[in-house]
C-alpha cells in the first residue's frame, strides 16, 4: 500500500516539529535532503534484486552520498516500487 501525499506531509510536518523543538529549548537545526536515485529496472524487482548483493557500483556511490551528507529527513525518489518493499530496505 502506497502512502498518500496528505499522509507524507503530515509524517514530514510532524518530524519538522519534532526536529526543531517546540517547547522552551532553542530550535535546532535539521538537514532535509531528496535524492533523485534513478533505480527503476525493467522488470518488477528487478532493482530489489539488484540490491541483494550490495555490490551494484550505482547503489553504492549513492550510499555513500547519502552517508556523507547525513540528513536527518531523506525523500528518495526514483525507486521502484515492489509490494514487499524489498528495494527500499535493502
Amino acid at each position: 500500500m502506497r502512502p498518500t501525499t496528505s499522509a507524507c506531509v503530515l509524517v514530514f510536518v510532524t518530524l519538522l516539529s519534532v526536529g526543531v523543538g517546540l517547547a522552551d529549548d532553542p530550535p535546532r537545526k535539521i538537514r532535509v535532503a531528496t535524492f533523485n536515485v534513478s533505480l527503476v529496472g525493467r522488470e518488477p524487482k528487478e532493482i530489489a534484486e539488484t540490491l541483494r548483493s550490495g555490490d551494484d557500483p550505482k547503489a553504492r556511490a549513492i550510499a555513500e552520498i547519502i552517508q556523507r551528507v547525513d540528513p536527518d529527513i531523506l525523500l528518495i525518489n526514483e525507486l521502484d516500487y515492489d509490494d514487499e518493499n524489498l528495494a527500499i530496505e535493502r
